[in-house]
């Protein structure tokens, strides 16, 4: 199970390098983007030049679908 977690989390990674604003705005200057097959999302910013991933958390215990500061 963790190949098949890493595979897709870098099949995501190569969607946004492809697409960096496929994920829609979540919390301020943060957007989102779910994987297909595990119930992950990746919270991720755009800044000049970097993709920067944020987090990568569990759907479920993230409920109100937004990142929130620790």
């Amino acid at each position: 199970m963790g190949v098949a977690f890493r595979d897709e989390v870098w099949r995501v990674l190569e969607l946004l390098v492809l697409n960096p604003e496929l994920g829609p705005d979540a919390h301020r200057d943060f957007r989102r983007v779910l994987t297909r097959r595990f119930p992950y999302v990746l919270y991720y910013r755009l800044t000049a030049d970097t993709i920067e991933i944020r987090a990568c958390l569990h759907h479920r215990q993230n409920q109100h679908g937004r990142l929130r500061r620790a």
